[in-house]
Protein backbone atom coordinates (compact mmCIF):
# COMPACT_ATOMS: atom_id res chain seq x y z
CA UNK A 1 0.00 0.00 0.00
CA UNK A 2 1.99 2.75 -1.15
CA UNK A 3 1.32 6.42 -1.18
CA UNK A 4 -1.05 6.04 1.44
CA UNK A 5 -3.58 9.57 1.11
CA UNK A 6 -5.40 10.82 4.18
CA UNK A 7 -9.49 11.09 3.14
CA UNK A 8 -11.91 12.99 5.03
CA UNK A 9 -15.23 11.38 3.97
CA UNK A 10 -15.11 7.72 2.73
CA UNK A 11 -18.58 6.60 1.07
CA UNK A 12 -19.16 2.67 0.62
CA UNK A 13 -22.14 2.40 -1.15
CA UNK A 14 -22.46 -0.18 -4.66
CA UNK A 15 -24.64 2.39 -6.62
CA UNK A 16 -22.61 5.11 -8.65
CA UNK A 17 -25.54 7.26 -8.75
CA UNK A 18 -25.53 7.29 -5.06
CA UNK A 19 -21.89 8.08 -5.39
CA UNK A 20 -22.12 11.19 -8.00
CA UNK A 21 -25.03 12.62 -5.67
CA UNK A 22 -22.54 12.46 -2.72
CA UNK A 23 -19.70 13.97 -4.54
CA UNK A 24 -22.15 16.68 -5.54
CA UNK A 25 -23.33 17.51 -2.38
CA UNK A 26 -19.79 17.59 -0.64
CA UNK A 27 -18.24 19.60 -3.07
CA UNK A 28 -21.46 21.73 -3.85
CA UNK A 29 -21.34 22.63 0.24
CA UNK A 30 -17.72 22.74 -0.03
CA UNK A 31 -17.16 19.89 3.01
CA UNK A 32 -13.96 18.59 1.18
CA UNK A 33 -12.12 18.12 -1.39
CA UNK A 34 -10.55 14.56 0.04
CA UNK A 35 -13.07 12.12 0.02
CA UNK A 36 -13.05 8.44 -1.88
CA UNK A 37 -15.88 6.21 -3.13
CA UNK A 38 -15.62 2.51 -2.72
CA UNK A 39 -18.64 0.62 -4.71
CA UNK A 40 -17.49 -2.80 -2.99
CA UNK A 41 -17.79 -3.03 0.69
CA UNK A 42 -15.02 -5.98 0.65
CA UNK A 43 -12.33 -3.28 -1.34
CA UNK A 44 -13.28 -0.48 1.49
CA UNK A 45 -13.11 -3.59 4.26
CA UNK A 46 -9.54 -4.22 2.93
CA UNK A 47 -8.08 -0.70 2.43
CA UNK A 48 -9.26 0.01 6.26
CA UNK A 49 -7.78 -3.09 7.85
CA UNK A 50 -4.76 -2.66 5.86
CA UNK A 51 -2.28 -2.79 8.72
CA UNK A 52 -0.10 0.23 7.69
CA UNK A 53 -3.60 2.30 7.13
CA UNK A 54 -5.37 0.37 10.11
CA UNK A 55 -1.89 2.01 12.25
CA UNK A 56 -2.00 5.57 10.87
CA UNK A 57 -4.52 6.78 13.07
CA UNK A 58 -3.54 10.62 11.30
CA UNK A 59 -4.93 8.85 7.32
CA UNK A 60 -8.38 7.74 9.30
CA UNK A 61 -11.43 9.11 7.67
CA UNK A 62 -13.29 12.01 9.80
CA UNK A 63 -16.66 10.17 8.39
CA UNK A 64 -17.74 6.94 6.95
CA UNK A 65 -20.96 7.23 4.81
CA UNK A 66 -22.31 3.84 4.96
CA UNK A 67 -25.06 2.22 2.77
CA UNK A 68 -26.72 -0.52 4.38
CA UNK A 69 -27.81 -3.14 2.03
CA UNK A 70 -24.88 -4.46 -0.21
CA UNK A 71 -24.15 -7.77 -2.18
CA UNK A 72 -21.70 -10.17 -0.44
CA UNK A 73 -20.90 -7.80 2.92
CA UNK A 74 -23.58 -5.33 4.30
CA UNK A 75 -23.09 -2.43 5.49
CA UNK A 76 -24.11 -3.75 8.79
CA UNK A 77 -21.30 -6.47 8.45
CA UNK A 78 -18.56 -4.07 8.01
CA UNK A 79 -20.29 -1.52 10.51
CA UNK A 80 -19.81 -4.59 13.26
CA UNK A 81 -16.45 -5.16 12.28
CA UNK A 82 -15.11 -1.08 12.26
CA UNK A 83 -16.67 -0.84 15.74
CA UNK A 84 -14.97 -4.01 16.55
CA UNK A 85 -11.47 -3.20 15.47
CA UNK A 86 -9.64 -0.92 18.39
CA UNK A 87 -7.93 0.96 16.05
CA UNK A 88 -10.72 2.25 13.98
CA UNK A 89 -13.93 2.18 16.50
CA UNK A 90 -13.61 5.99 16.94
CA UNK A 91 -14.51 7.00 13.75
CA UNK A 92 -18.15 7.79 13.44
CA UNK A 93 -20.02 5.82 10.72
CA UNK A 94 -23.89 7.08 9.30
CA UNK A 95 -25.65 4.35 7.69
CA UNK A 96 -28.32 5.10 5.07
CA UNK A 97 -30.46 3.52 3.18
CA UNK A 98 -33.62 3.26 1.43
CA UNK A 99 -35.34 0.81 3.97
CA UNK A 100 -37.52 2.16 6.92
CA UNK A 101 -37.40 -1.40 8.51
CA UNK A 102 -36.95 -0.03 12.37
CA UNK A 103 -35.08 -3.27 13.04
CA UNK A 104 -32.31 -2.22 10.50
CA UNK A 105 -32.43 1.49 12.23
CA UNK A 106 -31.89 -0.27 15.73
CA UNK A 107 -29.76 -2.84 14.38
CA UNK A 108 -27.29 0.06 13.11
CA UNK A 109 -27.84 1.91 16.40
CA UNK A 110 -27.19 -1.42 18.16
CA UNK A 111 -23.87 -2.00 16.45
CA UNK A 112 -22.48 1.46 17.32
CA UNK A 113 -23.68 3.76 14.67
CA UNK A 114 -23.67 7.51 15.05
CA UNK A 115 -26.38 7.83 12.80
CA UNK A 116 -28.82 6.47 10.05
CA UNK A 117 -30.01 8.30 7.78
CA UNK A 118 -33.18 7.08 5.80
CA UNK A 119 -33.63 8.48 2.28
CA UNK A 120 -36.92 9.92 0.78
CA UNK A 121 -36.35 8.37 -2.80
CA UNK A 122 -34.55 5.66 -4.17
CA UNK A 123 -32.64 6.10 -7.82
CA UNK A 124 -33.83 3.49 -9.91
CA UNK A 125 -34.47 3.66 -13.88
CA UNK A 126 -38.18 4.46 -14.31
CA UNK A 127 -40.00 6.37 -17.51
CA UNK A 128 -40.72 10.01 -17.27
CA UNK A 129 -43.72 10.70 -18.19
CA UNK A 130 -44.20 10.55 -22.07
CA UNK A 131 -40.37 10.62 -22.46
CA UNK A 132 -39.39 7.40 -23.87
CA UNK A 133 -35.75 7.25 -22.37
CA UNK A 134 -35.80 5.26 -18.79
CA UNK A 135 -34.25 8.51 -16.07
CA UNK A 136 -33.80 8.29 -12.50
CA UNK A 137 -36.12 9.35 -9.73
CA UNK A 138 -34.54 12.53 -9.41
CA UNK A 139 -35.42 13.34 -12.66
CA UNK A 140 -39.23 13.22 -11.67
CA UNK A 141 -40.71 10.32 -11.91
CA UNK A 142 -41.11 8.41 -8.81
CA UNK A 143 -42.69 4.89 -8.04
CA UNK A 144 -45.37 5.99 -6.58
CA UNK A 145 -46.03 8.13 -10.09
CA UNK A 146 -45.92 11.21 -8.05
CA UNK A 147 -44.06 14.30 -9.09
CA UNK A 148 -41.53 15.79 -6.83
CA UNK A 149 -41.86 19.53 -7.70
CA UNK A 150 -39.35 22.19 -8.87
CA UNK A 151 -36.54 19.15 -10.68
CA UNK A 152 -35.32 19.74 -13.96
CA UNK A 153 -34.25 17.30 -16.82
CA UNK A 154 -37.44 15.69 -17.63
CA UNK A 155 -37.45 16.58 -21.84
CA UNK A 156 -41.26 15.88 -21.05
CA UNK A 157 -41.94 18.93 -18.74
CA UNK A 158 -40.73 21.77 -21.71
Amino acid sequence: MQGLQQSDILLVDDSSEVAELTKFAILRKKLTEKWTWFNDPERASDFLFHHEYTARRDLHPFLILLDLNMPRLSGHDLLRMLKGNKATSHIPVVMFSTSTDREDIRKSYELGANGHVTSPWSIVPVPCGPCETARSSVCGSTSTGKRPSKLSGCASRG
